[in-house]
């Protein structure tokens, strides 16, 4: 994924890591991720991937391997830019402080109405943790779905759909603290002994 973010620009890839408590506690992992896995159909490891929500691809490893995976990766991008699109999205946000206004912005590039979901992502674009495996830096952490985990449900009336929000980085914070706190307090069986996040 990180060759991945160097190879295409972010005005033509968007990357997304949603962190799992697989193999052991991850303290980058939050309810949302936990809800997106289950969202993908829940019975897979790390790291999988998907494209545009589809076209799974599961597993890491070593240098060989992660050399076929970004080849791998990169053919299943440049197939999407080969489909044409019937949507045109913008998307603009501010951060007042604690506060992050956004809007969404959708126009159908024909007249046929349709139903779709937006989902938009609250992603950290880099975070510095030593995780089990070693991985010191980690990128486009997903820290919270703003339109919730199965996304908005919408339908574009008169070719146009535009969705405004705002939401609290201090209650995200919370949020983020308080599943935490509660994962150490009340670990999971399989991570009976797990004995607190360390920083």
């Amino acid at each position: 994924v990180d060759l991945i973010a160097e190879y295409y620009p972010r005005s033509m890839v968007a990357i997304m890591e949603y962190h799992l408590h697989i193999p052991g506690p991850d303290p980058l992992t939050n309810k949302d991720s936990e809800f997106r896995k289950e969202y993908y159909g829940g019975d897979f490891g790390t790291p999988t991937i998907f494209f545009n929500g589809k076209g799974k691809i599961v597993g890491g490893g070593s240098e060989l391997v992660i050399k076929n995976a970004f080849n791998k990766y990169k053919k299943s991008i440049e197939r999407k830019f080969d489909k044409k699109t019937n949507i045109d999205l913008s998307l603009t946000a501010e951060k007042k402080g604690k506060i992050v206004e956004f809007e969404a912005v959708i126009n159908l590039l024909n007249d046929i109405k349709q139903k779709m979901q937006l989902h938009v992502a609250l992603v950290e674009k880099s975070v510095n943790y030593e995780g089990g495996n070693g991985v010191t830096k980690h990128a486009f952490v997903v820290r919270h779905l703003i339109t919730g985990e199965k996304g908005q449900e919408i339908e574009i009336k008169d070719s146009k759909y535009a969705l405004s929000k705002n939401f609290n980085l201090t209650d995200i914070e919370k949020r983020q603290n308080d599943y935490l706190n509660d994962f150490a307090t009340n670990p999971p069986s399989r991570y009976r002994n797990f004995s607190g996040w360390k920083e």
